[in-house]
């Protein structure tokens, strides 16, 4: 009988370093996906900056989204992500030949065609 207050005590014990470790798990998991947010967001302007003066295909805009930052590694895939979420939101456009731009038509010039 008297091993009973031990064994519930270490049952509490060990649910609260499980309980800690889950919440540690987890406020990693957000703030690695709160850093790739702001680093897509950081992607997409300097893409938006790139374009507005030029119109680019991918292998141009990566190369020169390299040459910006020579001593950070670019990762390609979240700038094809970049791109793609640009293209759906209507930022950027994409011709036949794969050449990207920015979108500078306003929804009331489009409106009035």
């Amino acid at each position: 009988m008297n091993n009973i207050p031990l064994i519930a005590a270490s049952i509490s014990f060990i649910g609260l370093i499980i309980t800690l470790f889950k919440m540690l798990d987890e406020q990693k998991k957000y703030h690695k996906l709160r850093y790739n947010q702001d680093k897509r967001l950081e992607y997409k302007l300097r893409i938006y900056d790139l374009l507005i003066s030029d119109i680019m295909d991918y292998d141009t805009l990566v190369s020169k989204f390299q040459a910006q930052t020579p001593m950070i590694v670019i990762d390609s895939i979240e700038i094809r992500k970049c791109i793609y979420e640009m293209l759906v939101e209507k930022t950027l456009v994409c011709s036949d030949s794969g050449l990207y731009t920015v979108d500078t038509i306003s929804e009331e010039e489009d409106n009035n065609d």
